[in-house]
């Protein structure tokens, strides 16, 4: 997400140093440069165009980053383990089967749970984190 932010921010920089440079210039002693109206128009409508094209990219990129950022966040949310009690019980039930003490199989993550859990990892070369992974999950039921 900092890089859609990024993109957005920048995007509106751009474009307001273009806006900027559509202003009449000054001298060092802050008096107006004079500028032929005719050239003075199409460098504003030249630089206006350019603000806008560069405005459509940004926000175009701006979409599009906030789409992936979208989709890694479901796929992590997919990947990061049960999310109910009967998928939690069923995990207890299947340590409990194995011969992991573990208590009462309640469909909660208790302190004794997550001991079952780190002691499974550890006999399964896995990272103790005594939190459910893929990687766990499946070791555990494959």
């Amino acid at each position: 997400m900092n890089k859609v932010w990024l993109v957005a921010g920048l995007g509106l920089v751009l474009s307001s140093m273009a806006y900027a440079n559509d202003a009449p210039g000054q001298n060092n002693s802050g008096e107006p440069i004079p500028v032929n109206s005719q050239q003075g128009q199409h460098e504003k409508s030249s630089m206006s165009k350019k603000a806008d094209h560069m405005a459509k990219k940004v926000e175009y990129q701006g979409k599009k980053l906030a789409k992936e950022a979208k989709a890694k966040y479901h796929e992590y949310k997919h990947e990061a383990g049960p999310k109910t009690h009967e998928e939690i019980r069923h995990i207890q039930a299947k340590l409990k089967e194995m011969g992991y003490d573990l208590g009462r199989i309640d469909g909660k993550i208790g302190a004794r749970t997550r001991d079952a859990i780190r002691r499974f990892q550890a006999h399964h070369g896995l990272p103790q984190t005594g939190k459910l992974s893929p990687e766990m999950l499946k070791a555990l039921f494959h």
